[in-house]
């Protein structure tokens, strides 16, 4: 794509916070123009929506097969190794995080708006901490 020729042009309207946010990235991330800032977000986006669902569902067969891996690392004395579950809670937050972007890619899928979609996406964060506080609780008993 990078050296394929930029034949097709449209006009596109955007609000001024779109523009703002899309001219803020570009200048982050040393693009020289709108178009090309535009161009490079459409490549992330088309590349992330594709990958986030196998990632889900990699990861979760992952720590699937850690928990069942659990019952031989468990210390009668000392419970879980700790190691172990460091590992697995760092798993776990990038299982929520990539949840919360895969919300906020269905969500514009459906055609919300991005502030519509940062609401779903916050409405699952608050349910991730829900569970955690849930696990902590379970944890600590």
């Amino acid at each position: 794509m990078a050296d394929e020729l930029k034949t097709i042009k449209f006009q596109m309207m955007l609000s001024e916070s779109e523009a703002k946010m899309i001219d803020d990235w570009g200048f982050a991330n040393r693009i020289r123009s709108r178009a090309e800032a535009i161009r490079r977000l459409c490549q992330i986006a088309l590349y992330v929506e594709q990958r986030v669902p196998g990632l889900l569902v990699a990861a979760n067969t992952v720590v699937g097969d850690a928990l069942k891996g659990l019952a031989g690392n468990v210390d009668d004395e000392t419970g879980l190794d700790p190691q172990l579950a460091g590992e697995l809670l760092r798993l776990n937050d990038l299982i929520h995080q990539a949840q919360v972007i895969s919300r906020i890619i269905q969500s514009l899928q459906k055609g919300e708006t991005l502030e519509e979609a940062k609401k779903h996406a916050d409405e699952v964060v608050s349910e991730l901490k829900i569970y955690l506080d849930r696990a902590k609780a379970w944890k600590n008993d």
